[in-house]
C-alpha cells in the first residue's frame, strides 16, 4: 500500500513538472494594433487655414468618397471643412508602391515624415502622384494626409500599384484598403516579472538610533490663482467664429455680384442671334435654364451661411445674459464688452441683408432678361421669318 502511494506521488510530480516546462516554452508576439485611420475635421477659412476642431473620429473605410455638393465625412458640412487623417501603413508585401490621390480641393501627403504631395489649392478633381515608395511588409510606416474643400463639389480618393524587387507586380492600379491601415502602432507584451531572490539571512546587528529629525518650517502660502472670466473666453471664441463667418459670406457675395454681371452681360448678347435656326435654339435654351438655376443655387448657399451667422450671434447673446448676470467688477465690465461687440456683429448683419436684397434685386433683373430671350426663342422656333411658315 505504501509503495502504490509513493507510486501515484511520484507520477503526479512528473506530470507537474511537464505542465511547468510547457508553458515556460510558449512565446507571445506583439498584440495587433486596431484597423483604420484616426481623424480630425476642422473649419478652415477660403484658402485652406486650419480654424477650431468640429470633432474627432475613425475612419474604418476606404478611403474613396464623392462627396459632391453633400454633407462631407461625418462633419454635417459641406464646405470650408479640413480632414486630418493619420495612422500607419502596413503592406502586405514589400515592395515599392506609387500612390495616387484625386482631389477636390487641396491635399497633402507625407508617409514616413517626407512629404510626397503637396497640392494645397483651390482646384477642380484632379490627380497627384507620388514616386516609388519602399515599404517594408514587416514596420508600420506613419501616415499622414490633409485634405479641404472650399466650396462646390467634394472629392478624395486615394489609390496605388506597386511591384516587388523583381519588377513583379504586386498590386495593380486600385483603391488602397483599409485593412492595411492601422490607427497605432502594436503594443508589445509585458515581459514576466522574474521573482526576486530571497534575501539572505543577515547576522543581528544593533544599529545606532538615528538622531531625530527636525520638521521643516511651513512653505509660505501659494499666491491665489487669478480668477479668469470664463465668460469672457467663450466670447472671444464665438467673436472669432462669426468673424469668419462674415467674411465667407463677403466673399461669396462679392463672387456672386461678379457672376451675375458676366451672366447679364453675356444674356443680353443672346439678343443678336438667330432664332430661324432650331439647333441654336436648342443650346441657348438650355444655357439660360442653367444659369438661372445656378443663381438659385448661389442664392441659396448665402442664405445657408446667413443662418450660421445668426446661429453665432445668438450664442454671443446668451454669453452677454449669462455673463450680465454674474456678481462682481468682472462681469460687468464683460457684459459691457458682449454689448458693444454684439452692435458691431448686427450692423454688419444689416449690412449683409443690404447686399443680399441688391443681388435679389438683380437676380430679378436678369430674370426679366431671361424671360424676353425665352419669349424670343419661342417665336423664332415656332415661325420662320424668311417664309413666315409657323410649325
Amino acid at each position: 500500500m505504501q509503495r502504490s502511494l509513493l507510486i501515484i506521488i511520484f507520477l503526479l510530480t512528473v506530470c507537474l513538472l511537464c505542465a511547468c516546462t510547457g508553458g515556460q516554452n510558449q512565446t507571445g508576439g506583439s498584440v495587433d494594433p486596431p484597423h483604420g485611420l484616426n481623424v480630425e475635421s476642422y473649419h478652415t477659412d477660403a484658402q485652406g487655414q486650419q480654424l477650431d476642431l468640429i470633432r474627432r473620429s475613425v475612419l474604418n473605410q476606404d478611403i474613396n468618397f464623392d462627396w459632391q455638393n453633400g454633407p462631407i465625412f461625418d462633419t454635417g458640412l459641406s464646405d470650408d471643412v479640413m480632414l486630418i487623417i493619420n495612422g500607419y501603413i502596413k503592406p502586405m508585401v514589400s515592395g515599392q508602391y506609387r500612390f495616387f490621390i484625386d482631389s477636390d480641393d487641396g491635399v497633402s501627403l507625407t508617409i514616413d515624415g517626407v512629404k510626397v504631395i503637396d497640392e494645397w489649392q483651390i482646384q477642380a478633381v484632379a490627380q497627384s502622384s507620388t514616386d516609388l515608395i519602399q515599404l517594408d511588409a514587416t514596420r508600420f510606416h506613419s501616415f499622414d494626409l490633409k485634405w479641404y474643400e472650399h466650396d462646390g463639389v467634394a472629392t478624395l480618393k486615394l489609390y496605388w500599384e506597386g511591384t516587388s524587387a523583381t519588377g513583379e507586380s504586386i498590386v495593380g492600379h486600385s483603391i488602397v484598403p483599409i485593412d492595411v491601415f492601422y490607427q497605432t502602432l502594436p503594443v508589445e507584451p509585458e515581459a514576466e516579472a522574474v521573482p526576486a531572490p530571497e534575501p539572505e539571512e543577515e547576522i543581528l546587528r544593533v544599529e545606532p538610533e538615528p538622531a531625530p529629525e527636525l520638521p521643516a518650517p511651513p512653505a509660505p502660502p501659494a499666491p491665489p490663482a487669478p480668477q479668469t472670466n470664463m465668460a469672457t473666453e467663450q466670447l472671444v471664441t464665438e467673436e472669432n467664429r462669426a468673424e469668419h463667418v462674415h467674411q465667407a459670406i463677403n466673399d461669396k457675395i462679392a463672387a456672386n455680384v461678379q457672376a451675375l454681371k458676366e451672366i447679364r452681360d453675356r444674356l443680353e448678347l443672346l439678343g443678336s442671334i438667330d432664332t430661324s435656326d432650331e439647333s441654336i435654339v436648342r443650346k441657348v435654351n438650355d444655357r439660360v435654364q442653367r444659369a438661372e438655376t445656378e443663381l438659385n443655387n448661389r442664392l441659396t448657399e448665402i442664405r445657408r451661411q446667413q443662418e450660421v451667422l445668426e446661429i453665432r450671434l445668438t450664442r454671443l447673446l446668451e454669453i452677454q445674459r449669462s455673463q450680465g448676470d454674474g456678481a462682481g467688477a468682472g462681469a460687468g465690465a464683460g457684459a459691457g464688452f458682449n454689448e458693444a461687440t454684439l452692435a458691431g456683429h448686427e450692423q454688419r448683419l444689416n449690412g449683409i441683408e443690404t447686399k443680399l436684397f441688391n443681388i435679389k434685386g438683380g437676380l430679378t433683373e436678369v430674370k426679366m432678361i431671361l424671360r424676353d430671350i425665352t419669349s424670343k426663342l419661342d417665336n423664332g422656333y415656332r415661325c420662320q421669318v424668311s417664309n413666315n411658315l409657323c410649325r
